[in-house]
């Protein structure tokens, strides 16, 4: 687990991901892969039926999970944006945030 959860840090050295959450965040991506597997070797005593894990499996689950992450940091981004545009409130409250983004 020592070695994933170190390749994960590495990945996951990304803005969108404050540093206060880094280790949780790390920690539940290694913790769920690691749980496929056991869950695949009950599926394969269970069923009958092989369900492989593989590194690729694992880099695959972090890259979605980044991507997913930015995804939604743009439509939320865009909320903001267009709250900002309707709101002098919001446009007051709002600009201190994206500053400190860009």
């Amino acid at each position: 687990m020592h070695e994933a959860h170190n390749c994960l840090s590495l990945s996951l050295q990304n803005a969108l991901i404050p540093d206060d959450h880094r280790e949780a965040v790390v920690t539940h991506i290694v913790e769920v892969h690691q749980s496929v597997a056991k869950f695949s070797k009950l599926f394969q005593q269970k069923l009958r039926r092989n369900n492989y894990v593989t590194p690729k499996n694992y880099l695959d689950f972090i890259n979605t999970y980044l991507r997913l992450l930015e995804e939604k940091d743009k439509i939320n981004l865009a909320q903001v944006l267009a709250l900002f545009a309707l709101s002098p409130v919001v446009r007051r409250f709002a600009s201190t945030d994206l500053a400190a983004r860009r």
